[in-house]
Order: structure tokens, then C-alpha cells, then sequence
């Protein structure tokens, strides 16, 4: 919170001394509404990035860099709120842009890969349980890309782990998801230590799929040992 009011700083000076359609300035929009869109404000979060990518389009040009980072970003604070669909649709043309402009295995490609597929595991209205199959294609992709270029225990390529764990958890693929939630498990601990609420929530996560599995035991030793901690 104590960093909302400097990015409102930089962003007026910016829009004054540079001009409001300025990239450093659309950065500066895009910044805020992070810092937003983190404290639970996404009214104004989004008004900003509508804003900005609108501004984007018609300064920068649609493929650009920054017109992607805001549409992306746009799309991630949709998701957020809840507004599924509109947020598919900005994520897709994202993920299409920065494919075509980035290549497949550029990392912000790879995070509109991860940021896609989340939002294709999101129940919605005729959907109970997303889109599992095709969020589980995306996510493997965001695994394995991240896994790569970061390594398999960097915050992001985990994040990916656990949404890849989570399609395959749909599709009731428990063994595979199992082995990920576990690799989850034990990153969180080993990068965030294992009081961390990120480790926690990793814990409770493959205690459930290993209670659904019918591995009582298991669950319960992973429980113990999470209280322990």
C-alpha cells in the first residue's frame, strides 16, 4: 500500500513532462494498476488499463510490446474480478501477439501461456469446471518453458506446476498431479521456508488430491508435518 502513492507520483510527472501516450507513461498506468489490482482495488485497476491499452493501440500499434503488456495485464485484473470471458479474449489476442512477436518460448510469452490457462480452469456460467483439457496443453507449456529457462524451483516455473497440477486434478489425472503438487510442496518450502503461507497452501493443496485419492494416511502425515512446521 505504501507504494501506491509513489506510482501515483511518477505517473502524473510522467504524463506531464512526456505526454500521456508516451510508453514510459502507459508503463506508469500499467504500474499502478498492479500496485491496485494487489490491493484488492480493481475498479480503478481497471479503468486504468482500459485506458492504457486503448491509448496503446493507437500511439504504439497493436503488436506492440507495451500494447501486449497491457492487454495482458488487463485481462489478468478481469480474471481477478471475475469477468471470465472478456478476460479469455484479451488473454488469447495477448498470448497470439507476444507468440508471434516474442516467439513460443520467450518468458512473456510464457507468462501469458500460464496467465491463459488459469483462466481456462475458472468454473463459469455453462462451464462447472473450465476448460481442463486445454488449460492442461498451456500449462505444460508454461512448465516446461519456465523449467528451462528459470529452473524448477523458481517462483514462476512453481506457479506453473501448480496450475498444471490443478488441469490434471480436473481431469482426475491424480498420479501426475500428485507428483506436481509434491514438487510444489517441496519448492515452496525449500525457496520460502516452510511457515510461508505459499508453502502452506501447497500442503493443504496435496493433502486434499491425496484425501480424494483415497490416501488417507498420506493426507494426514502431510497435515502433521505442515502443523509441525
Amino acid at each position: 500500500r505504501e507504494a501506491t502513492p509513489s506510482f501515483r507520483r511518477v505517473l502524473r510527472w510522467r504524463t506531464v513532462r512526456l505526454g500521456p501516450g508516451h510508453a514510459a507513461t502507459l508503463a506508469g498506468m500499467t504500474n499502478l494498476a498492479f500496485a491496485l489490482s494487489a490491493l484488492g482495488e480493481l475498479g480503478e485497476a481497471e479503468g486504468l488499463l482500459r485506458t492504457a491499452l486503448s491509448t496503446s493501440e493507437q500511439n504504439l500499434g497493436k503488436e506492440h510490446p507495451q500494447t501486449l503488456l497491457c492487454m495482458s495485464s488487463l485481462g489478468a485484473v478481469l480474471h481477478q474480478g471475475g469477468h471470465l470471458d472478456q478476460a479469455e479474449l484479451l488473454l488469447r489476442r495477448a498470448l497470439r501477439g507476444r507468440t508471434a512477436r516474442l516467439g513460443a518460448t520467450h518468458l512473456d510469452t510464457l507468462s501469458a501461456t500460464h496467465s491463459l490457462a488459469a483462466c481456462l480452469l475458472a468454473p463459469r456460467r455453462g462451464r462447472a469446471t473450465g476448460m481442463p483439457a486445454e488449460a492442461e496443453s498451456l500449462a505444460r507449456r508454461a512448465f516446461s518453458g519456465r523449467s528451462a529457462a528459470l529452473g524448477e524451483w523458481h517462483p514462476l516455473t512453481l506457479a506453473s506446476a501448480a496450475c498444471l497440477a490443478d488441469a490434471l486434478q480436473a481431469q482426475q489425472k491424480l498420479d501426475e498431479s500428485e507428483k506436481l503438487r509434491r514438487i510444489v510442496w517441496e519448492g515452496q518450502r525449500l525457496i520460502r521456508g516452510s511457515a510461508n503461507p505459499e508453502a502452506r497452501a501447497a500442503a493443504e493443496s496435496l493433502a486434499q488430491l491425496l484425501e480424494a485419492s483415497g490416501n488417507l494416511p498420506e493426507a494426514e502425515r502431510v497435515q502433521r508435518r505442515t502443523a509441525l512446521d
